[in-house]
C-alpha cells in the first residue's frame, strides 16, 4: 500500500521484476480513511504480508496516520497475524537528502525491499 507518486515507481519495478505475486494498492484519500473500500480489497489477500511504502522519511508523510487505520481495517476484516509494516526512508530531520545520488540510491533500496518481501 502506498500513496502518491511512489506507486508509479513500484508499478515499474514490479514489471521489470516480472513479479505478479505483488499486489499494489494506492490509497489517495487518507482522511476520512476509506475503511470499507480498503477492507474489501485487503480481504482478498488475507494470507498476505501488508506493507506501507512511502518516499518520505518514516517520521513524515502518511505512515504515522495510515498505519493505525490500516491496522484497524485488518482487525475489522479479521486478518490474523502481523500488522502493516513500513518500507521507506529512515526518520530524518529533513524531507530530502539534498543529494540526488543519495536520493536515487535510497529510492532504489525502497523499491527492492518491496519486491523482495
Amino acid at each position: 500500500m502506498c500513496s502518491g507518486k511512489i506507486y508509479f515507481d513500484l508499478i515499474e519495478q514490479r514489471e521489470k521484476a516480472k513479479n505478479d505475486s505483488i499486489v499494489l494498492l494506492r490509497i489517495e484519500q487518507l482522511y476520512p480513511f476509506p475503511v470499507k473500500q480498503v477492507g474489501k480489497q485487503l480481504k482478498r489477500y488475507k494470507n498476505a504480508k501488508f506493507f506501507w511504502c512511502q518516499e518520505e522519511p518514516k517520521n513524515m508523510g502518511a505512515w504515522n496516520t495510515a498505519r493505525h487505520y490500516i491496522d484497524r481495517t485488518l482487525d475489522i476484516i479479521q486478518v490474523k497475524g502481523e500488522k502493516v509494516k513500513y518500507v521507506g526512508r529512515n526518520a530524518a530531520a529533513s524531507p530530502a537528502t539534498g543529494n540526488l545520488n543519495k536520493h536515487l540510491a535510497e529510492q532504489k533500496e525502497i523499491l527492492e525491499k518491496v519486491m523482495n518481501n
